[in-house]
């Protein structure tokens, strides 16, 4: 299952990797959620090509979880695998997910997730930190489950853009335990992840993401409200030397500088020893960078949100 919307660029890589699966017994649903690009003329071209393999279905700009939901629906297979058009998976990806299924205690499994945005620094610097802020290469959700218990626990919310992966795990995790059945996770599928990786496509990236932002921080507190913190710790760097200027704030201002520092030196020292990646050390070294755009993005964005309320 994949929701596209403007993805031109990537969605025949998306497409080539799912059709190179050593699995065969699937089929690809693509909903094409209002895009105003090419990417409904490329699906069409590969439908040309396999017509038996992928379908097309369309949604007027629903957003990707509405996709999702709506292409879910239409789906014929009792299994459901989702990714993002600008994603890819490697060869043995259905195949090894698909063996967890013969448990019939299993409804979904959770997969490996790589984050691999091509070759620009800005998008190397992110795969640096989603890598750390991950926690682990198995991901918190589950990205391939069975169709009718995704129904049954009412699909994706409408209340939600952002977190929405939380909420589907939360719902799942507690199904499971009041019917006995249990989520898994397979090491050998991997999902390769491909981020933003211009400075000006990560900070527009930050500012829709911000916008979507309060109903997660209000539905879940303990999930939306510590993304929200730290958008904003990070943000107030840009304005911490000038309001340290204010007699009456300097020593407040002082104490943020420090924290903030120590902080990211503890980071800085973290992620090369907790992840043991081979990345060069000038993407370790602009994370905060990265942060502090994507932390004005997000404070924005929530606070255009909140004008908007």
């Amino acid at each position: 299952m994949i929701a596209a919307r403007n993805e031109e660029g990537r969605i025949g890589k998306c497409l080539d990797s799912l059709l190179n699966q050593t699995y065969s017994d699937y089929e690809i649903v693509v909903v094409n959620d209002g895009s105003t690009d090419r990417t409904a003329e490329i699906v069409i071209s590969y439908i040309e090509k396999t017509p038996s393999k992928i379908k097309l279905h369309s949604t007027p700009g629903l957003g990707p979880r509405a996709a999702f939901n709506s292409g879910i629906k239409a789906a014929a297979s009792e299994v459901v695998a989702c990714i993002g058009a600008d994603d890819e998976v490697n060869p043995e990806y259905l195949e090894r997910l698909m063996k967890h299924f013969e448990d019939s205690k299993v409804i979904g499994v959770c997969v490996r997730m790589v984050y691999r945005s091509g070759t620009k620094t800005w998008g190397k610097v992110q795969d640096v930190w989603k890598t750390f802020r991950s926690g682990g290469e198995i991901g918190r959700f589950p990205m391939v489950f069975k169709k009718q218990v995704f129904e049954e626990i009412g699909g994706f919310t409408g209340r939600l853009s952002v977190g929405e992966d939380y909420d589907i795990n939360k719902k799942m995790k507690q199904y499971t335990e009041r019917n006995d059945l249990k989520m898994e996770a397979e090491p050998g599928a991997v999902y390769y992840c491909v981020s933003e990786d211009t400075l000006p496509s990560i900070y527009r990236h930050a500012v829709k993401f911000g916008e979507k932002l309060p109903p997660t921080v209000k539905y879940y507190p303990i999930f939306g409200g510590p993304i929200l913190l730290w958008s904003i710790f990070n943000a107030i760097i840009i304005v911490a030397i000038p309001l340290a200027m204010l007699q009456m704030l300097r020593d407040l201002i002082f104490l943020y500088l420090v924290v903030y520092v120590l902080l990211w030196l503890s980071i800085l020292v973290w992620i090369p020893i907790k992840k043991k990646v081979n990345y060069s050390a000038r993407y370790y070294l602009l994370t905060p960078v990265l942060q502090i755009v994507s932390g004005i993005g997000v404070s924005v964005g929530v606070v255009k949100a909140l004008i908007d309320i």
